[in-house]
């Protein structure tokens, strides 16, 4: 007789939507449509964190600590969907950990991801004054308040801090997904159950806006695609490119995201925001894509994008960025444009169809869409498990 199949986990997936569209919204619409296309039943109950200016000032101050109408909300959908497992990519500040709480009310186990490092850094970045900072790593955080590093405010640096210190007695544990080996290390030192720990990359999916002729013909185009924040490094970009331009003068830079400066550069495209397929087809026609991060990036969504494209990266050996080393992946130091200029020239040099192949093997053997979907399966059986236990 064939054994009978387990049934799939009804999964609850939980999401606030951040003002500033981020990779954390795009990779949460895009983790639901894969479960969903795996056989899941997938309840995607989510916010705009946006909504919350509707609250006025203390009534969002306090629903960022504790927000009892979106866990009235979430308690709701836990009687009706009744889900095997809850699965929460941001709580902050739109739904807060009074979600968690309801979940561990309902008897329902959580899988939290690590995107950022918002449970050690009001900030999440583990970056103040344009340098690198941990001072809030394991304790209680009372350097964040001090420095305003959250929105350049003490009060609402206090508040946020409140809001992490009650997100993580909510979450205490919860099973939590590191997107990289440095968060993981990072959320040990915070004080985090390392056996709950699984380190799994965000899910990124290949699509089908490759140029036909990407892999054939040889391009000096360099795409950058983030925010114009300071911890992204494109002041760092734009002068590793004008020393670029001294060796190739044909070479161009395509810059998404960021709206462009009132003097142009020769050379340099500024794209603003773009849909997610345009920046894709973009990074597919490009010799190389930039991440010049000067902070410690958690993963680097954009580097793996652009191996899936079939592009090689240029990256900072920073955070979950230095963990890329290897195929079709070439590190620069942080904050030396000297440094990454070199980098690209020297990927620009590759022959395309060589770093085409090679992009998209590294693509496939580390982070294709079964390697994620194991990793999260097992995260879940884990939280299944205790909670069973």
């Amino acid at each position: 007789m064939a054994p009978v199949a387990e049934p799939l986990p009804r999964i609850l997936a939980l999401h606030a939507f951040y003002q500033v569209p981020g990779g954390e919204d795009q990779v949460h619409r895009t983790e639901v449509a894969h479960l969903r296309e795996r056989g899941h039943e997938v309840l995607d109950v989510t916010v705009e964190n946006a909504q919350l200016a509707t609250l006025g000032t203390a009534g969002r101050l306090r629903a960022t600590v504790s927000n009892p109408a979106t866990a009235a909300m979430v308690a709701e959908h836990l009687r009706e969907f009744r889900p095997d497992v809850a699965y929460v990519n941001n709580v902050f500040p739109g739904l807060s950990g009074s979600v968690i709480e309801a979940c561990r009310a309902h008897g329902v186990p959580v899988v939290r991801v690590l995107h950022n490092y918002r449970f050690a850094c009001v900030s999440a970045n583990l970056f103040r004054d344009g340098k690198f900072c941990d001072s809030c790593v394991g304790n209680p955080g009372v350097a964040g308040i001090v420095h305003g590093c959250y929105r350049d405010s003490r009060a609402v640096s206090a508040v946020a801090t409140l809001a992490r210190r009650v997100d993580r007695k909510a979450s205490a544990g919860a099973h939590v997904i590191a997107i990289s080996r440095y968060v993981r290390d990072v959320a040990e030192r915070a004080g985090m159950d390392a056996a709950r720990i699984t380190v799994r990359p965000n899910l990124t999916v290949p699509g089908d806006a490759s140029p036909a002729d990407s892999d054939a013909a040889p391009r000096e185009v360099v795409v950058f695609a983030g925010r114009d924040t300071p911890e992204k490094g494109l002041p760092d970009l734009l002068t590793a490119f004008a020393l670029l331009r001294e060796r190739r003068p044909g070479a161009l830079l395509q810059i998404v995201g960021p709206e462009a400066p009132r003097e142009l550069t020769p050379g340099i495209q500024w794209l603003g925001r773009l849909p997610h397929r345009e920046v894709t087809a973009l990074m597919a026609g490009a010799g190389a894509v930039a991440v010049p991060s000067v902070w410690p990036e958690p993963f680097g969504l954009v580097a793996v994008e652009a191996l899936a494209a079939g592009t090689p990266v240029v990256a900072a050996a920073s955070g979950g960025l230095a963990e890329l080393e290897g195929d079709a992946v070439r590190l620069h130091t942080p904050g030396s444009p000297q440094s990454l200029a070199d980098a690209l020239d020297a990927t620009l040099a590759l022959p395309r169809a060589d770093a085409a192949q090679s992009a998209r093997a590294r693509y496939a053997t580390d982070f294709s869409p079964d390697t994620w979907y194991r990793l999260t399966i097992e995260a879940f059986a884990g939280a299944m498990e205790d909670a069973r236990g």
